[in-house]
């Protein structure tokens, strides 16, 4: 489902374009860090590392997403994907487990990048 949020928010990205776009992408990201905390907050650790990360890839993906701005639709989504996904990825289990696991990240950085393709390709065609 987190292909579904980094793509989820840049299709918002595109609507808010102008429209108060960094207050309201500040706030998504702040709510949907704190109830990814809440999910999970007798977690202890998963819960600030799911917090942090859903906070950093929420920034990641909405700064990148502003460079691509001027790309054709899937580019900018996909590559602001690819950069958001790579930093969740990295983040929780550095955080969670305070370990380097290179097939953890590796296997959760291809699940959410080819999650949030799939959904470009579907919000792509609703945008039609």
């Amino acid at each position: 489902m987190i292909g579904l949020d980094l793509t989820s928010r840049d299709y918002l990205h595109e609507i808010w374009h102008g429209k108060y776009l960094w207050p309201r992408m500040l706030a998504l990201i702040g709510t949907g860090s704190l109830l990814s905390w809440l999910v999970n907050y007798k977690a202890g650790p998963v819960a600030f590392a799911s917090f942090v990360a859903f906070a950093f890839a929420g920034l990641a993906d909405t700064i990148s997403y502003h460079i691509l701005r001027d790309k054709v639709y899937l580019l900018k989504v996909n590559g602001s994907n690819v950069v958001s996904a790579f930093v969740d990825s990295l983040v929780f289990p550095l955080l969670a487990f305070h370990a380097w696991l290179p097939w953890i990240v590796l296997g959760q950085f291809a699940a959410k990048f080819l999650g949030g393709l799939v959904w470009s390709v579907i919000l792509q065609y609703k945008r039609r």
